[in-house]
């Protein structure tokens, strides 16, 4: 009997495990932290057959439970066992445990040009995919060369450069830097910092396009639109997306341009992959990054709306080598929209929605609470999810709740509310 080890901490599941579990069949283990513990509901944790909770969640911490458990249960065939994870912050760990035990699947070569952005984008310009001009930021030569340094890639990358961390998700701890005195404050304040890498700003449409690969082929393939570029959300703007419609001029051309992508990494593992690309304002379809899970936001349930699946769960199916074949679709479509937290303002989510499409209204935030400036998409106060078998009436209410809604008032506004 074949056991699966998971592996998730940080990013919470979207998969309902009790529709993953067939006890006698399969045994299902869990090596998860104290915030993955805390975010399991009582059903989910039921689902396991273990769950062992690991603290500090580490590499040499998982090792240590990774080989009790393999002792504990008798296991000595690791071609019986198969070490699964939709956690991005975890994919590189996941790998080492199945080197470190001789268990199938991705090693860590495979999977670095999922989890480090500057790693990817060389594999990209390799493969001859269009990427935005980046470097890493070197504290070391900031330290030794000052203001050169900073010249030289003002120089390199002009203006705005676009700050991120190569390992982050979710729009952790970026930045604009829109001119040179904007750089010099950004590298002194990050001079102890080694993590980050340093992009030339692309101005355009973001995309997303959502693959499932089971034993090497591609079984489903989403193509979506994002209200805006992540990046915005931090600045006030709500993000969502919605599917691209089949007629669209650019539809033909993100097939080809994923395709591009998977032929550039060479090797592509069983489960799901989540691209993000510009359509700049020039007409050029340029590559932002890639990883190796299931996508974040509402994106799941935009999906299992459109096809009857959840991405995540079929993510998981795939690394069992227990995906089904694809169901009919539903005729629907689906979209979502999500709402930041805005500083010196406070939630207004009692309105009325005038959707023509059936909708879910969710609001993580009490009405009438303050609010803060956001760090990132996981700083909101809730979200829209809507769905319609028009397509015409879904993108209209799309536009509405992304560019007319507003579920904020100023502080004086609230006070006179009753």
């Amino acid at each position: 009997m074949k056991t699966f080890i998971v592996l998730q901490n940080i990013v919470t599941f979207r998969a309902d495990w009790q529709r993953l579990a067939a006890p006698g069949q399969y045994a299902l283990c869990l090596l998860t932290g104290e915030q993955g513990w805390a975010n399991l509901s009582d059903a989910q944790k039921a689902c396991f057959d273990r769950i062992d909770i690991c603290h500090p969640y580490d590499q040499t911490r998982l090792e240590q439970a990774c080989r009790t458990l393999l002792q504990e249960r008798h296991l000595s065939d690791m071609d019986e066992v198969r070490i699964l994870t939709n956690d991005e912050y975890f994919l590189g760990h996941a790998a080492l445990l199945r080197e470190r035990f001789s268990i199938p699947g991705p090693d860590h070569a495979a999977t670095l040009p999922f989890i480090n952005k500057l790693r990817m984008k060389e594999v990209m310009s390799k493969g001859e995919v269009p990427v935005p001009r980046a470097v890493p930021f070197l504290p070391e030569r900031l330290k030794q060369e000052g203001e050169d340094y900073c010249r030289e890639l003002a120089e390199h990358l002009g203006f705005p450069i676009f700050a991120k961390q190569v390992d982050s998700a979710g729009s952790e701890r970026i930045a604009k830097l829109t001119d040179a005195t904007a750089l010099a404050l950004w590298c002194r304040q990050h001079a102890g910092v080694s993590n980050y890498e340093l992009d030339e700003f692309l101005d355009g449409d973001l995309y997303h396009v959502d693959a499932l690969v089971y034993r090497g082929e591609v079984r489903s393939l989403y193509l979506c639109r994002y209200s805006h570029p992540n990046a915005e959300f931090i600045n006030g703007k709500p993000v969502g997306s919605l599917p691209l419609s089949p007629e669209d001029p650019l539809h033909a051309r993100l097939v080809a341009f994923n395709h591009q992508v998977f032929r550039a990494l060479g090797q592509v593992p069983d489960g799901a992959t989540h691209l993000e690309l510009f359509h700049t304002r020039d007409d050029r379809l340029v590559f932002l990054e890639i990883a190796a899970r299931a996508p974040g936001g509402w994106i799941p349930q935009m999906h299992a709306r459109c096809s009857g699946r959840n991405i995540e769960e079929q993510h998981f199916l795939a690394q069992m080598g227990r995906l089904p074949p694809p169901d009919l679709e539903t005729g629907e479509v689906a979209a979502w929209v999500w709402y930041p937290q805005r500083p010196g303002q406070h939630a207004h989510t009692r309105h009325p929605l005038p959707l023509q499409s059936q909708h879910q209204a969710s609001w993580e935030v009490a009405h009438g609470a303050p609010l803060i400036q956001p760090q990132s998409v996981r700083d909101r106060i809730g979200g829209v999810l809507l769905w319609s078998r028009s397509r015409a009436l879904l993108e209209a209410d799309f536009r509405w709740l992304v560019e007319e809604f507003c579920p904020y008032q100023a502080a004086k506004e609230q006070e006179t509310q009753p």
